[in-house]
């Protein structure tokens, strides 16, 4: 908006210092909230041993009063940057320190920055990471153990996170039903789906990110010295988890991309299940018949001198 007005700069400038204001007063207090929720975390600490290594998760109490266990945060490949990017997700290395598990953690970058919805969520390369949402209590002995939700977030491949989907919806829904809700983040936008359509760049890194976080989790809870196995892949039956109801479930592309995930060789022997919700793998922009073409072209505009695509 323009004017020459005096005035009416005036209203607009006095505009943008509200606006600036607020999302600091915003901000100011979502950091004062993550900090009593630290130090609430603390006073019922979890440890979640990984093959990795250890994660401080906390206790979160549900709204029908059922106690879950929260790990939020947890890396599950090698981050993709540098050497990495555009490369298939690499094991990740193992860690001497314990990982805070308390706090969400970066969101992958959005095709573009006004599509992360809220003002207080930061993105970052550094983002291939999943929560784990779990009852405290321990499976009944009728049972191989919990069933798995395997939730992939929306966003057509090119927007939202799970970090905007929390973590309290699924405990509040699930926890009491006994059922363990496993969110992850993938590689959105170019740096997920840039393909050449041959074998110099195949593509679907995103979807290699999400058949990567489809691994074994396995860890004990010290605080409760009973040992849980959190597995989205195998090897759990004895360990607190079903292998046998393991399901993918995910909206609009996270729904397109659960059935891919039931469909896919790399992935289909370990999902049992899928949920696809306002999503199929079979839709026109899940499949992405312009993702070489538009590749190619983001490509010459990329590289500043002349180089034969």
């Amino acid at each position: 908006m323009y004017c020459q007005n005096c005035q009416c700069q005036e209203v607009l400038a006095m505009r943008a210092r509200s606006t600036f204001q607020s999302r600091v007063v915003w901000r100011t207090m979502l950091s004062f909230v993550s900090l009593c929720l630290c130090l609430l975390a603390t006073a019922n600490a979890q440890i979640l041993q990984l093959n990795q290594g250890k994660v401080q998760g906390f206790e979160y109490k549900t709204a029908k009063g059922e106690v879950a266990e929260v790990f939020l945060n947890i890396p599950y490949a090698s981050p993709p940057v540098g050497d990495l990017r555009f490369e298939k997700p690499r094991p990740l290395d193992a860690w001497n320190n314990v990982i805070n598990g308390t706090v969400l953690g970066a969101a992958c970058h959005p095709i573009v920055p006004e599509a992360v919805f809220t003002v207080w969520v930061r993105t970052s390369e550094d983002c291939l990471t999943l929560n784990i949402i779990k009852p405290k209590r321990k499976p009944p002995k009728s049972e191989v153990g919990f069933p798995i939700l395997f939730w992939i977030h929306g966003g057509g491949y090119e927007m939202f996170s799970a970090v905007e989907c929390g973590f309290e919806s699924f405990a509040n829904s699930y926890t009491n039903k006994g059922v363990i809700v496993v969110t992850i983040q993938y590689r959105l936008g170019v740096y997920g789906f840039f393909s050449t359509g041959d074998e110099r760049m195949p593509g679907n890194l995103g979807l290699y990110d999400m058949a990567e976080a489809l691994k074994v989790i396995q860890f004990r809870s010290y605080y409760s010295s009973s040992y849980y196995l959190v597995f989205v892949h195998s090897n759990a039956k004895n360990f607190g988890g079903d292998p046998s109801r393991i399901t993918v479930w995910g909206e609009s592309a996270g729904g397109a991309a659960a059935g891919q995930l039931i469909l896919s060789p790399v992935t289909r022997d370990y999902v049992a299940r899928s949920i696809e919700m306002s999503g199929s793998p079979w839709t026109s922009w899940a499949i992405g018949s312009r993702v070489v073409k538009n590749s190619l072209e983001l490509a010459k505009i990329s590289i500043p001198f002349e180089y034969d695509f």
